[in-house]
């Protein structure tokens, strides 16, 4: 799936997951004639220390909220985008693909 994949008309649901220093944030957004609809949305709280200045620390933690908030958002939807901040981001080639 494309990023532009994401906005068009009839574009399968799909689930959004911010992790900052404090929290979670989850959301779900469908298809609608008008573009995307938010169809649920979860926020839970991480313990201090888990994530520090954007990178994660204890990743149990981090692993264990997004449990927590993927139980209560209740759904099937299994297409997940998240944002990566820019210095952890991967850029080139994987040696041996394509």
């Amino acid at each position: 799936m494309s990023f532009t994949d994401l906005f068009r008309l009839g574009a399968r649901p799909i689930i959004g997951l911010d992790i900052s220093s404090t929290s979670l944030k989850m959301v779900e957004l469908s298809s609608a004639a008008a573009g995307r609809c938010l169809e649920r949305y979860v926020i839970e709280a991480l313990p201090e220390g888990a994530v520090v200045d954007g990178d994660v620390v204890n990743l149990e933690l981090v692993v264990e909220g997004v449990q927590r908030a993927w139980k209560r958002m209740s759904t099937r939807t299994r297409d997940l985008a998240m944002a990566l901040p820019t210095r952890r981001q991967c850029h080139g080639e994987i040696p041996g693909a394509g």
